[in-house]
């Protein structure tokens, strides 16, 4: 047992209360006087801050009420009073709209929260060690490493575009076309194209096109390539999970006194599950070759309600 004070949740959400009043002071706007609502919406938007990060929500409980680790306080105290503003990313994030965003939101989200969080080492209100969990666990949820790169492929794509401006066109090397008296013209000879592919020589490319068939190519064998090895990664891994009868998810076996956000484990279980969900029929190849019935019971994050 780690001894060390638990922060209780009920202080962080008098903290909010009172900054947002200070802010319509501020304003020179009314003091707000729904406390009790205001401070519904705070447990609610916690509860759902344990849910969208796979916390287990026991090891959140101390004698009926919530508390948090006191490096986590200030991180949880901002991430839940953005999170009650509706209108906000963290808002959207939080009511389930994650899945409207698209890459430039995300990489936007997670750069103007990366910032917030870094302030507050700078204030001391919590350690490197801790803000870098939390954004490791936001990055690993909402896909912000891969949001960044599809950014830097799409930019380098424009680029492209331009670039490849004097080799956009349509003029067949080695077609032959002839023209009678009357202005009629036919094929004599018609070249057999090869598509080009990630292997061939782009010195001998002459035309966008075939710089943009290399690419496709190239992109299809990694996809393929991504598909294979995700496939055998859940698999290998649900293998362990059956010979030690470890159904429910990592944090099941995991000990966590210190009332932290879920591991690495736990979001990579999180993310298997996703997987899952969206590719049906891996799910059933996999039930199928592992003689199981329900691979999700291994993976089983999404709802946590019951956790």
């Amino acid at each position: 047992m780690n001894n060390f004070k638990s922060i209780r949740m009920a202080e962080i959400y008098d903290e909010i209360f009172k900054e947002e009043n200070e802010v319509k002071c501020n304003e020179k706007k009314e003091k707000r006087t729904d406390e009790e609502s205001r401070k519904r919406i705070y447990r609610k938007k916690f509860n759902s801050l344990l849910n969208i990060f796979c916390c287990n929500k026991i090891c959140y409980k101390d004698k009926g009420d919530y508390v948090v680790a006191p490096q986590d306080a200030y991180i949880i105290k901002h991430i839940i009073k953005y999170a009650s503003i509706e209108t906000s990313f963290i808002g959207k994030w939080f009511n389930g709209h994650l899945s409207k965003f698209n890459s430039k939101d995300i990489v936007e989200f997670y750069e103007d929260l990366e910032t917030k969080l870094k302030e507050l080492i700078k204030e001391q209100k919590t350690d490197i060690v801790h803000v870098n969990e939390w954004l490791g666990a936001i990055n690993t949820i909402i896909d912000y490493s891969t949001s960044k790169q599809i950014m830097g492929i799409t930019k380098l794509l424009e680029d492209f575009r331009i670039l490849s401006l004097p080799l956009n066109h349509h003029i067949e090397v080695g077609q032959i076309i002839s023209t009678d008296c009357d202005g009629n013209k036919d094929i004599v000879l018609e070249p057999n194209e090869i598509p080009c592919n990630a292997d061939d020589d782009s010195k001998y490319f002459y035309s966008a096109k075939h710089y943009m068939d290399a690419l496709y190519s190239k992109v299809e064998k990694y996809n393929k390539e991504i598909e294979e090895k995700s496939y055998e990664t859940v698999k290998n891994l649900t293998e362990m999970k059956v010979a030690f009868d470890a159904s429910g998810t990592a944090d099941d076996y995991l000990d966590n006194d210190i009332k932290e956000i879920a591991s690495p484990y736990v979001l990579r279980d999180y993310n298997i599950q996703r997987y899952l969900l969206e590719k049906p029929e891996i799910k059933k190849k996999l039930e199928k070759e592992l003689e199981i019935k329900n691979i999700s019971n291994y993976y089983n994050i999404i709802p946590r309600e019951n956790k």
